[in-house]
């Protein structure tokens, strides 16, 4: 006995849907028909993605822009040893400085990425009015959030599709049996 399996425009998902064989039954043509549907909103899902994502990408990159203008670096003199915080996956130091910008002079505590023991000096970041603000973010943080926020956005369509197709199918599963 020989058995073969073929491959062919008769003998898939779509032909259940419209063919007219007597042997199709109604919950086959439902399955086929949400498969359907499941692939269609799959494949709609990703422009929408794409636009989100660009979306994203332009008002990110605006606000970056906006962020990196209004700072500017200076330098800083550290007051006191540093203290570190030491927390799973991360070494943090509490440092305590002091700058001038502007003519005025500015002092204060922030978070360091190393330890700086008094009167290192660092290069810190500043708003227009002088207080330490931080570095501003890396211009290509806009690209990375819009392309988080595309592919999460077509992942949780993909996993709604999915588990809609799983549950109609275990639906008429249990129907058919």
């Amino acid at each position: 006995m020989v058995y073969t399996f073929t491959l062919g425009p008769r003998r898939g998902w779509l032909t259940r849907l419209l063919g007219r064989s007597p042997l199709v039954r109604t919950s086959d043509r439902l399955e086929a028909l949400t498969l359907l549907l499941v692939t269609i909103l799959v494949l709609g899902a990703a422009p929408i993605a794409g636009a989100v994502g660009t979306v994203v990408y332009s008002s990110h990159s605006a606000a970056y822009a906006r962020q990196a203008d209004g700072r500017h670096p200076v330098p800083a003199t550290v007051v006191q040893d540093s203290d570190l915080t030491v927390r799973p996956y991360s070494v943090t130091a509490t440092v305590h400085a002091r700058w001038q910008d502007h003519g005025r002079n500015h002092e204060a505590t922030f978070a360091w990425d190393r330890a700086a023991r008094a009167g290192e000096h660092l290069d810190i970041w500043v708003d227009g009015a002088g207080d330490y603000a931080g570095p501003p973010p890396p211009p290509g943080r806009a690209a990375s959030d819009a392309i988080c926020a595309g592919v999460v956005l077509w992942l949780a369509a993909v996993t709604l599709a999915a588990m809609t197709f799983t549950v109609v199918r275990f639906r008429l599963n249990r129907i058919r049996h």
